[in-house]
């Protein structure tokens, strides 16, 4: 079972998604919205959402999306110490973390690094039978733990 992870400084996505011999399937799925917290107050809101994610699930594995560069260097920043936060989670609990650039994680998807959200979005729900409409950040997690889970189904198909 993997948790995927979107790390974001106003909201994050998180995915519990679980692998059966290939077949994939929603455990769980949501967004952890901070954008209304004092930013000295959303890192630890955002450890105890992601904590409790991990306890509830209890998953082998941690997708999370890698910092791409940003030009705003005050957005790369926060979501980096956003990230700290979720690989400070994962070490507590023991969890094997698989990190994926943007470009991964859309071909994990689509086959095409260059794809557009609205693509990610769209496989997304066709992969896993979602027939609702899903807020970027939600679908970003989700598919970062595709993609994690496929990562590390691929290397122990070689």
């Amino acid at each position: 079972m993997c948790v995927g992870i979107d790390p974001g400084s106003d909201a994050l996505g998180y995915a519990v998604v679980l692998s059966e011999r290939s077949n994939l399937r929603v455990v769980d799925f949501g967004s952890i919205a901070v954008r209304s917290i004092p930013w000295e107050q959303r890192l630890n809101v955002l450890y105890e959402g992601v904590k409790d994610v991990v306890i509830g699930a209890k998953p082998d594995l941690m997708g999370v999306e890698r910092l791409f560069f940003n030009k705003n260097v005050k957005t790369a920043i926060k979501v980096a110490e956003v990230r700290g936060v979720i690989l400070l989670v994962a070490a507590q609990h023991g969890l094997s973390v698989v990190e994926l650039n943007p470009i991964e994680v859309k071909m994990a998807l689509t086959g095409y690094g260059r794809a557009r959200k609205e693509q990610v979005r769209e496989m997304v729900k066709r992969i896993l039978g979602i027939h609702e409409t899903l807020p970027f950040d939600v679908s970003d997690a989700l598919a970062v733990a595709v993609g994690a889970l496929r990562k590390v189904e691929s290397r122990f198909n070689v």
